[in-house]
């Protein structure tokens, strides 16, 4: 079990965001979520970039705070035969994470924690889109998740 923290992000120094830390707290909630074997990839990006990815898979022109790729979605069945254990990708918009911390008055890294566990119950298969009751479902557990793990990360 491994996470993969990148930027990809114009101004990297911007953010003093310690990435052991933070791999620290996602293999943390790898466990947590029953899927310690499987590794997972957080990539840090502005918002030109993930609006450009949410138009581009999710045909939505505007930026996003986060965007989840499993890894077997759209992949080749011969894939599933091979022996690797990666979840996918959560992607993150800085930016807009920068934007939702104030407007929600949370400081940046309480909020990059609830995004990393959202772009990570999507890759478990929750969706909030789905159904009302889905969408209850994968609140309670975003809230556990960050009651039990955020003093890793967040420190407010």
């Amino acid at each position: 079990m491994t996470t993969t923290i990148s930027f990809l992000y114009p101004d990297e120094q911007k953010f003093r965001l310690n990435k052991e830390k933070t791999a620290l707290f996602c293999d943390s909630l790898l466990q947590a979520v029953g899927k310690p074997e499987f590794s997972l990839s957080v990539v840090l990006v502005d918002d030109n970039r993930i609006r450009e990815m949410n138009h581009r898979y999710r045909q939505k022109d505007k930026a996003t705070n986060v965007l989840s790729f499993p890894f077997a979605d759209g992949a080749e069945p011969v894939l599933a035969e091979l022996p690797i254990h990666e979840l996918g990708d959560i992607i993150i918009s800085l930016d807009t994470a920068v934007k939702e911390a104030r407007q929600y008055n949370v400081s940046f890294s309480r909020r990059l924690c609830w995004l990393i566990i959202h772009g990570l119950l999507h890759l478990c298969g929750m969706d909030h889109e789905r159904s009302q009751q889905e969408a209850e479902e994968m609140a309670v557990r975003e809230q556990q998740l960050l009651n039990h793990y955020e003093q890793i990360l967040c420190n407010e």
